[in-house]
């Protein structure tokens, strides 16, 4: 996978950077505690009521501006997801390396949006926006929550409270408008709707002061998040590792979510780290496991055989009644693909198909019977063709096709 070039996974990264908004802890330093939530003060209450208001004001906003989706079992898989995450998140603390870590147990409300833009966004007191056009991309649930964490730790680590406190003389109206203007990245052409004169230009100013430490927070209490809440946390580097594949890949792709974002080299990196310290081991396996990557499996034939199929490519049908064999076969190339099996270490020698120099299958008279006219050795040879060109396609979808 390339590296990013620019990262990462919100629009709620756009607040004035304000001294009062930074934490004591230094924003390179890294830590994965956790620990249990203080009581409510007074203080926190009106806070955490405030935020609820403010965050209610511009979800209303959005449903003016935004097309909402009613798309039962999508909302059904991203409502568990963020159930898991707001279990944890409303009851541990984490350390903001911007806003503070003050847990306000929100009552999380997650939106699907109908746009082909990969883009996700926060508002204030619990509200989530996850676009059309990201859950296209996204290949697992581990990765849907890497996405879905990143944006509840800008709202739970209260990113927004400094830009919320500088433009406090506005209205209410007026600053939800313009809260969903930046964090929807709502297009400039209908800026007009919610902002006029002198806002239009205040918005740009708040549209190019954003905190990239806010961002770099919300990568490292993201990753801490969904790994507390029992995800993959490698999720969180393999998405935004595609998400700069998709910037390079050129215009096509509307990427609202990589806008004014730190650098891909240093974003990868910190969460690279990140999962070093939550002792999580970016393997092979692990990635292709987060990333949903295609397996081999066995398909009944007619006649008793079995189709072995990876990656749309199908092996000569092998005579086995009873399907012994051909899971014997898949499971050992399966387990060695998620090994890191390479292109080269697939060989035909005479009959046989070797992976690593071990015999994956060797073809029978009994397999040559169902396909007249051909030899062993043909079919072989076909039979790692197949396996190499499946392999190939995975690995390199745009040369080949998009691995199914």
């Amino acid at each position: 996978m390339k590296r990013l070039q620019h990262i990462l996974l919100t629009t709620a990264a756009v607040f004035s950077v304000l001294p009062c908004g930074l934490s004591t802890r230094a924003a390179e330093t890294h830590s994965v505690a956790m620990y249990p939530a203080a009581p409510l003060t007074a203080r926190d209450k009106k806070q955490m009521a405030d935020e609820v208001k403010q965050g209610q004001d511009a979800a209303d906003q959005v449903a003016k501006q935004l097309k909402l989706v009613d798309d039962k079992p999508t909302q059904t898989r991203i409502d568990q997801i963020g159930d898991r995450l707001s279990a944890v998140v409303n009851a541990q603390a984490f350390p903001a390396e911007y806003g503070n870590d003050r847990v306000f147990p929100f009552t999380w409300h997650f939106h699907i949006v109908k746009d082909k833009a990969v883009n996700a966004f926060s508002l204030p007191g619990g509200q989530i926006y996850v676009n059309t056009g990201l859950l296209k991309i996204v290949r697992s649930d581990d990765e849907l929550a890497g996405v879905i964490a990143h944006e509840m730790t800008h709202s739970a680590h209260h990113h927004i409270q400094s830009l919320s406190h500088e433009q406090s003389k506005m209205s209410s109206e007026m600053l939800a408008g313009m809260l969903v203007a930046i964090f929807a990245h709502v297009p400039a052409r209908d800026l007009s709707n919610l902002v006029e004169g002198a806002q239009l230009a205040q918005l740009g100013i708040m549209n190019t002061r954003y905190s990239q430490t806010a961002e770099r927070d919300a990568d490292h209490g993201g990753t801490i998040l969904m790994h507390q809440a029992g995800f993959d946390a490698v999720g969180m580097l393999t998405f935004m590792e595609r998400l700069g594949d998709f910037e390079n890949s050129g215009p096509q792709v509307t990427l609202g979510i990589l806008q004014d974002h730190p650098e891909a080299a240093e974003r990868v990196s910190l969460i690279t780290q990140e999962l070093k310290d939550l002792n999580v081991p970016v393997t092979v396996s692990a990635v292709r496991h987060v990333t949903n990557a295609p397996h081999a499996l066995a398909h009944p034939a007619a006649g008793g055989g079995q189709d072995i199929v990876y990656v749309n490519r199908s092996l000569p049908t092998l005579a086995d009644p009873d399907g012994s064999r051909a899971l014997a076969i898949v499971t050992q190339f399966n387990t060695l693909l998620d090994g890191g099996l390479q292109l080269y270490q697939i060989a035909a020698r005479g009959p046989s198909v070797l992976l690593s120099e071990r015999p994956l299958l060797t073809i029978t008279p009994a397999d040559v019977a169902l396909h007249p006219g051909e030899t062993p050795e043909s079919l072989a040879a076909a039979s790692a063709k197949a396996l190499r060109s499946g392999l190939y396609a995975q690995n390199f979808p745009d040369a080949m096709g998009a691995a199914k």
